[in-house]
């Protein structure tokens, strides 16, 4: 098991969901024009299982609380780090009202082994999950690159 319960563990991961859903209503409630949350970070996390160290999906938690209590019908989530964020693109995977975006190392040399260039989404949620694997050792100029080809930045 990669994912061990220790104790308090649960206690931190509710922290961090209201961290999430505190910059989401700091932004949404027109308080501040940005918010960033540095914390565990749950993305391994998914529905009905946890892994890569996460036992609940923090982003997930607060996705569905934004999704219900402002009545927002969709909701871009770009992940960037080494791992695919492989929970949080389960959870989403066959739901068009969540745009899934991620960067992350070649599945075939890292941790999870998940996110290819394939995985793009079923069902209704067909071409709202896009995964950019990026080879290790990535630069910010080419992880810049990445971000252009998806987004067009000028």
């Amino acid at each position: 098991m990669d994912t061990p319960v220790r104790p308090g563990m649960y206690e931190v991961t509710k922290l961090s969901s209201g961290a999430n859903i505190t910059a989401a209503r700091l932004i949404l409630d027109g308080e501040f024009d940005r918010a960033a949350v540095f914390g565990l970070g749950g993305h391994h996390a998914g529905k009905d299982y946890g892994g890569g160290f996460c036992i609940i999906n923090d982003i997930a938690v607060m996705i569905e609380y934004v999704r219900h209590q402002y009545h927002l019908e969709r909701i871009l989530v770009m992940d960037y780090d080494a791992h695919c964020g492989n929970g949080t693109q389960d959870i989403y995977y066959h739901n068009p009202g969540v745009l899934y975006i991620d960067y992350h190392q070649d599945p075939r040399t890292l941790y999870p082994g998940t996110g290819f260039i394939d995985g793009v989404g079923e069902g209704a949620g067909r071409g709202y999950t896009v995964n950019v694997p990026l080879p290790p050792h990535t630069t910010s100029k080419a992880l810049l690159a990445a971000l252009n080809a998806v987004f067009s930045l000028r």
